[in-house]
């Protein structure tokens, strides 16, 4: 097993179915504000935005420049009104992978097969949220600068092969999609654009606000040449057509995000310095409700016929998983850093050979936690009556207690003593323990890429599992204008003596 990213530090629509040149310099840097509680339950743009009230090509089915089903999209679309009479039919846009075949039983409709989705994306908010929608059907056209492509291209673990070069983060997040090289400062690559853009049923964009509507190709334009598109954006905060943002210009990442949240004072301890989550949480988070989003507007659209713009701010997203301390804040009792568990034993302990979990909440699992550990003397200590008792009392008396009889036992030892007499207990695994792990295995949770750079290589899967729809699989990632060809052909006509003249223009590549 290949292990790398660890080692360095429409008719109706389907059954519910980067900047441009410059890369990340575009963008700028900025500094943020860390945001305690307090102040983010009071700060403009959550009142403002109201979250705060106090591969290599495949052919494609479609004539050039047609906008019709495809027929594989159509027998589908059969085999579903047989099932439902009532879903509405199969989209604009259908590639022949819509349903692929791997053995596996569930033989359903992938559903969003039919979605054509057009992404202009760079690093991670924008390629992870387009990635679900393309482990589940949809076709996802990634629109990338002719000569550096998505800056995602260039970061993470690099390796190189015959003069090509590839990017472990790229191979992260973009399985399953396809790659259009195109310069959308030029006229002619914005027609193009526009073009492409009146065949999709969505476009999907994380650029800073206002880029896309001064290359031209923002919602309001879009819109006007495809009714019934649906537009998303994910940026830092927020664009302006439909909350207002005091800080909709700021150019952000996901350190930026993690900042004004307040959420790096969640972890650790009163006084200590804020604790930056070292992984990209406003990132993959916003890009997941995009996706929904974007579900969200599809089902609409098959109700009125019409598009519309799906915004979301990493910052709003964010504050959604630090509502537990906006809400206590709002209620009079903040919470502390490192503050008591309502119950305990609850949280991380050590044993002999690293940690384990414990959560010990209510009497009877309070009682079979000590009859576990053959303490049944604490069921009679005054000190540790209920579970605000222990809780109070969980450093002092209870962690010692824990931590001597663990340092015999192994993780493994603890967790299947702990569980068999029916304690919610799991070890604190490494990146190898997860690796080898039956549940990931069991579940289908690592999916390989066969890279043919990195060659074979392991990525986490799709958590969304159907009990008819096939497991997703993982096509490589594309690279950098693998589909301009057959795909302008295909779209939009366009032969080989033009695509010759586009990319000696450096319209294309």
């Amino acid at each position: 097993m290949t292990r790398v990213a660890e080692r360095g530090n429409p008719g109706r629509l389907s059954p519910l179915w980067a900047p441009s040149r410059g890369g990340a310099a575009r963008w700028g840097y900025s500094q943020g504000v860390v945001y305690a509680p307090r102040c983010t339950g009071e700060d403009e743009q959550g009142l403002r935005r109201g979250e705060c009230r106090g591969r290599p090509s495949r052919p494609l089915r479609n004539s050039p420049g047609g906008v019709g089903p495809s027929q594989e999209a159509s027998a589908q679309a059969d085999r579903v009104r047989s099932v439902a009479q009532e879903a509405p039919a199969v989209g604009s846009a259908a590639s022949d992978d819509s349903v692929k075949t791997t053995g596996d039983p569930r033989q359903g409709p992938r559903p969003l097969a039919g979605v054509r989705v057009l992404a202009i994306e760079n690093f991670v908010a924008g390629p992870y949220g387009s990635m679900l929608l393309a482990d589940f059907g949809a076709e996802v056209i990634k629109v990338e600068p002719p000569e550096t492509g998505d800056g995602y291209r260039h970061v993470g673990i690099i390796r190189e092969r015959d003069g090509q070069h590839a990017s472990s983060g790229f191979l992260r997040v973009n399985r399953n999609k396809r790659s259009v090289a195109l310069n959308l400062q030029a006229p002619e690559g914005k027609d193009l654009f526009r073009r492409l853009a009146r065949q999709a049923d969505v476009v999907w964009e994380n650029l800073r606000p206002g880029v896309m509507d001064r290359l031209g190709l923002g919602y309001r334009v879009l819109a006007e040449d495809n009714p019934r598109l649906v537009y998303a954006s994910v940026s830092g905060f927020g664009h302006t057509d439909i909350y207002q943002s005091p800080y909709t210009q700021m150019p952000a990442f996901d350190s930026l995000a993690q900042a004004m949240s307040g959420i790096v004072y969640r972890p650790g301890r009163e006084g200590d310095p804020p604790v930056f989550l070292g992984f990209a949480l406003s990132d993959t988070y916003s890009g997941v409700l995009a996706a929904f989003g974007v579900v969200l507007a599809l089902q609409t659209r098959a109700i009125t016929g019409r598009g519309q713009h799906v915004d979301v701010s990493m910052y709003d997203a964010l504050l959604t998983l630090n509502e537990h301390a906006i809400t206590d804040y709002a209620a009079g009792e903040p919470i502390t850093r490192g503050g008591a568990p309502a119950s305990a034993p609850f949280g991380l302990f050590r044993v002999a050979d690293g940690y384990i979990s414990i959560g010990v909440v209510g009497q009877p699992i309070w009682q079979r936690f000590c009859a576990a550990i053959e303490r049944p003397d604490l069921l009679s200590d005054e000190r540790l009556r209920d579970g605000a008792d222990r809780s109070r009392r969980q450093e002092d008396v209870l962690r010692p207690i824990i931590e001597a009889w663990g340092a015999t036992r192994t993780r493994a030892e603890a967790v299947a003593l702990l569980s068999s007499a029916g304690v919610p207990a799991a070890p604190v695994q490494t990146v190898d323990d997860i690796l080898a792990c039956p549940h990931v295995r069991e579940r289908r949770m690592l999916l390989r890429i066969d890279d043919p750079i990195f060659g074979a290589l392991d990525v986490v899967g799709n958590p969304i599992k159907f009990s008819d729809v096939p497991e997703v699989t993982a096509d490589t990632p594309p690279s950098l204008g693998a589909d301009t060809a057959h795909l302008l052909g295909s779209l939009l006509g366009i032969g080989d003596d033009e695509l010759a003249r586009l990319r000696a223009a450096g319209i294309v590549g």
